[in-house]
C-alpha cells in the first residue's frame, strides 16, 4: 500500500495544485491585485527578457515537438494495442501520465498567463461602466470613425509597407510608450514579437496573429494585407501585458495604437474597430449601414475588398472545425459569447467616448 501511495504522490500533488488553481479562477479580485498587476508582470517581463532577443519563435518550435512526440506515442500505443501487449497494469499507467501532462499544461497555462481570462482587468482599471448602447451611439461612432479614416486616407497611410517585424515591433512598443503618459496601465517594455514560422498554416486556420502563453512571444502572420499588421501587433502585445479576452485586447490595442506618430498604425486600428462597428450596426440597421458604407473614401472600399479576398481565398473546408474549437475554447475561457467576443470592442469604445468624451476616439 506504501508502495503504491509513492507511485501516486507526483499525481496526488498534480492534482492538489490544479484544484486549488481551478478554485483561484473563481475569484477576480484576488487576481486582479495578486495576480495580473502583481505576479504576472514579473513572468511576462522575465519571459519577454529572455526570449524576446532570439529572432525565431521559440514557441512555435515547442509546439512543433509536442505534436511529433504525441504522434509517436500514439503510433507506439497502437502498435502495443494491435499486438496485443497492453496489460491492465500498462493501460494503467499510460492512463496515469495521460491525466499528469494535462493537468500540468492545465496549472502552467494558468499561473504563466491564463489567470488573466478572470481579472477584473481595464474596466475596473480605468472605471468604464457598460450599458446597453443605443443606435444613435452606433451612428455617431461609424462617423467618427469614417472621419478619421478620411484624413488618414489623404495621408496615403495604407500604403506603408514595413520592412520587417523587429521594425513593426519596436512602432508599436513606441505606440504604447505614448499611451503610457495618458494610461499607466498601458507600461510595455522588453520586444518580443516574432513572424509565425508556420505563417502558411496559420492562413489555413484563420490566425492574423496569437500569443503563446507559455513562452510569452507574440506571433504574427505576416502574410496577411500589410496594412492590418501595426494593430495585430498592438492587439498581441496587449495580451502580453496581461489582458486576455480578445474584446479588452483589441481595446488595449486601440489605445496603444491610435497614440502611435505613424499614420499607417492610425489608419489600421481605425480601418478594423470600423469592420467591427459597420458589422455590429448591418445586424441592428442594414439600410444605415449601407448608407455608411457610402461614405467611405474609395480607398479603405478596396481595402476591404482586399481582405474580404485574403479571407475568400485561404477558407478551407477545415476552417469551419477550426472556428467551432476556437469558439469553445474562449467560451471555456470566461468569453461566453465565443468568437463574437472581438464584436464586444463595440461596447468598449461607446463605454470610453461616454467617459472621455466622443473627441478622444
Amino acid at each position: 500500500m506504501k508502495q503504491k501511495l509513492q507511485q501516486y504522490r507526483f499525481l496526488i500533488a498534480v492534482i492538489i495544485v490544479a484544484f486549488i488553481t481551478l478554485i483561484l479562477n473563481h475569484f477576480p479580485s484576488f487576481i486582479e491585485r495578486y495576480y495580473s498587476t502583481g505576479l504576472y508582470p514579473l513572468i511576462s517581463k522575465a519571459s519577454r527578457f529572455l526570449l524576446g532577443w532570439i529572432p525565431f519563435s521559440i514557441g512555435d518550435l515547442l509546439y512543433g515537438v509536442a505534436i511529433i512526440w504525441i504522434i509517436i506515442r500514439i503510433i507506439n500505443f497502437i502498435k502495443r494495442w494491435r499486438k496485443k501487449q497492453l496489460s491492465s497494469r500498462l493501460v494503467l499507467y499510460y492512463s496515469r501520465r495521460v491525466l499528469q501532462i494535462i493537468l500540468i499544461i492545465y496549472i502552467s497555462f494558468n499561473w504563466l498567463w491564463g489567470f488573466n481570462y478572470n481579472r477584473l482587468g481595464s474596466a475596473h482599471q480605468m472605471q468604464l461602466k457598460f450599458t446597453k448602447y443605443t443606435n444613435a451611439q452606433l451612428l455617431q461612432l461609424t462617423d467618427t470613425l469614417t472621419a478619421k479614416l478620411n484624413v488618414l486616407v489623404a495621408d496615403s497611410a495604407s500604403d506603408k509597407i514595413y520592412a520587417d517585424t523587429k521594425e513593426l515591433a519596436c512602432l508599436s512598443l513606441e505606440a504604447y510608450q505614448k499611451s503610457e503618459a495618458v494610461f499607466p496601465i498601458l507600461h510595455h517594455q522588453n520586444i518580443s514579437v516574432k513572424p509565425e514560422m508556420l505563417y502558411y498554416g496559420g492562413n489555413y486556420i484563420g490566425f492574423l496573429g496569437y500569443l503563446n502563453p507559455f513562452t510569452g512571444e507574440a506571433q504574427l502572420n505576416t502574410t496577411i494585407p500589410h496594412f492590418l499588421l501595426p494593430y495585430v501587433c498592438c492587439h498581441e502585445m496587449a495580451h502580453q501585458l496581461g489582458y486576455a479576452s480578445e474584446s479588452e485586447a483589441n481595446f488595449i490595442g486601440y489605445l496603444a495604437c491610435k497614440k502611435s506618430d505613424d499614420a499607417a498604425f492610425r489608419y489600421s486600428v481605425y480601418f478594423d474597430l470600423y469592420a467591427y462597428v459597420i458589422g455590429d450596426l448591418f445586424n441592428r440597421d442594414t439600410a444605415a449601414a449601407r448608407q455608411q458604407l457610402k461614405l467611405l473614401p474609395q480607398r479603405v472600399k478596396d481595402d476591404r475588398k482586399t481582405v474580404r479576398a485574403f479571407f475568400n481565398r485561404n477558407r478551407n473546408s477545415v476552417s469551419p472545425a477550426i472556428d467551432w474549437i476556437y469558439d469553445k475554447y474562449l467560451k471555456m475561457n470566461s468569453q461566453p459569447k465565443g468568437k463574437e467576443s472581438y464584436n464586444e470592442v463595440v461596447g468598449w469604445l461607446i463605454a470610453f467616448a461616454t467617459r472621455y468624451g466622443w473627441d478622444k476616439i
